[in-house]
């Protein structure tokens, strides 16, 4: 991955930039835009993802995966390979989640005894901990090592959505549950 990058200290809050007088760099859109509640140092940042392992990929999904690979939401290997095949863990999850829904608070503290301050996960558990996008164990942890289920992934889904994008949960779940293993759905995820 390289990436181009071009600093400049910007002191307003709301701020549109106009990328070819800060950075110099022709583009078809010119102007690059974004707000933020906190004054400092920005960097302007364009990613120009090679990827090793992608190649078998519907070309679709090859764009979805170098659009999150871009923003950052997932991350390559130290070889540049996605592994598009491989599990997805509880961290992972979490982590793209609160990185989508820009949701990440870096003061964010953490209950789960299993998840560690120095972990670079940390701050995405913390962060969904907080804002109830995701829950542990009874047992008080995470286990973010562990692969996560379509059952954890809609429940993470439907709480990210109810408190990041204000959805509302349906008064009656049970006309929206008519699946024939409905019975199979855990109690702790029927609610979300």
């Amino acid at each position: 991955m390289r990436n181009r990058i071009c600093k400049n200290k910007f002191h307003t809050v709301n701020a549109i930039f106009i990328y070819d007088l800060i950075c110099g760099i022709p583009r078809k859109n010119k102007t690059i835009e974004f707000s933020t509640n906190y004054s400092g140092d920005y960097d302007i940042v364009e990613n120009d993802i090679t990827m090793n392992d992608i190649g078998g990929v519907p070309s679709g999904t090859k764009e979805a995966i170098r659009f999150m690979v871009s923003k950052g939401i997932f991350t390559l290997d130290k070889h540049n390979n996605f592994k598009p095949e491989a599990t997805l863990s509880r961290y992972d999850f979490t982590a793209a989640l609160v990185k989508m829904f820009y949701a990440t608070n870096v003061d964010a503290k953490s209950a789960f005894s299993d998840v560690p301050e120095n972990s670079e996960f940390y701050r995405y558990v913390a962060s969904a901990e907080e804002q109830n996008i995701a829950a542990g164990y009874a047992d008080g942890t995470f286990r973010g090592s562990e692969p996560v289920s379509k059952e954890q992934v809609v429940t993470f889904c439907g709480r990210t959505l109810t408190e990041k994008k204000g959805y509302a949960y349906p008064e009656n779940d049970d006309a929206y549950l008519n699946f024939t293993d409905a019975d199979q759905i855990s109690q702790w995820a029927r609610p979300d």
